[in-house]
């Protein structure tokens, strides 16, 4: 709740990082080489009336100033106490950066700090993957692909959109599926095995998923489901 902090001397000091607009953090990152820093936000400080603020952040010089970071549309829904998406959770290889997100769902009760999982209810659920470019030594975020695991009933995934312009962040990034009525949570990339990528659903009420890829998310199997698969 208390905004974006840093130590000098591994955690015995700390100071604020001013540079942030939000306080209300859900995580933060930096890529392998320390040249990106990303910050997921609640939204709660830049709300507007009961619609969430902006979700992600980067900085390319180590938190100096921030810029707000392309994701997936949050989309208004009339039947959320507090609608807009919330990154959950984030894993980082050399080229990508994995975040999963959720809309705070309609059986939440939980308002206060708006943390979307909070309440044990969530919807809307999203996979992305942030692209990792480097350009005469500097690395930095050429965009994002929506990666969300879209199974139908013969296991096809429908293709997410590729959005590759980090200024755009409105509708031109909306996606072209329905709102999903669970969320993403947990995700993680293979060290030994690149492309292989692991993720769960969350407050999912026919069952919670675990899903495999093993292709940077452009295809998805469901290795466990309930108590039914796997």
């Amino acid at each position: 709740q208390g905004g974006l902090w840093t130590s000098e001397d591994r955690g015995y000091h700390w100071s604020k990082m001013e540079a942030l607009p939000e306080k209300y953090l859900t995580m933060v990152g930096q890529s392998e080489d320390g040249s990106v820093l990303f910050v997921g936000t609640a939204g709660v400080t830049t709300m507007d009336g009961i619609q969430r603020g902006h979700g992600m952040y980067v900085s390319y010089d180590d938190g100096k100033t921030f810029e707000k970071l392309v994701m997936p549309e949050s989309k208004h829904i009339t039947e959320c106490r507090f609608p807009g998406l919330v990154p959950q959770r984030y894993d980082v290889t050399e080229d990508y950066i994995f975040v999963t997100f959720c809309n705070m769902g309609t059986n939440a009760y939980v308002f206060e700090n708006g943390y979307s999982c909070d309440g044990g209810s969530v919807i809307d659920g999203h996979v992305v993957k942030y692209i990792l470019e480097k350009e005469n030594g500097v690395t930095r975020i050429k965009g994002f692909e929506d990666i969300t695991p879209m199974m139908d009933k013969d296991g096809v995934k429908e293709e997410g959109q590729v959005c590759d312009s980090t200024a755009a962040c409105d509708s031109t990034v909306a996606q072209k599926y329905d709102i999903l009525d669970f969320g993403f949570a947990g995700i993680s990339a293979c060290i030994q095995k690149p492309g292989r990528l692991i993720c769960s659903t969350i407050s999912k009420e026919d069952g919670d998923c675990i899903y495999l890829s093993e292709d940077y998310g452009k295809t998805w199997e469901k290795i466990l489901f309930d108590l039914s698969i796997g």
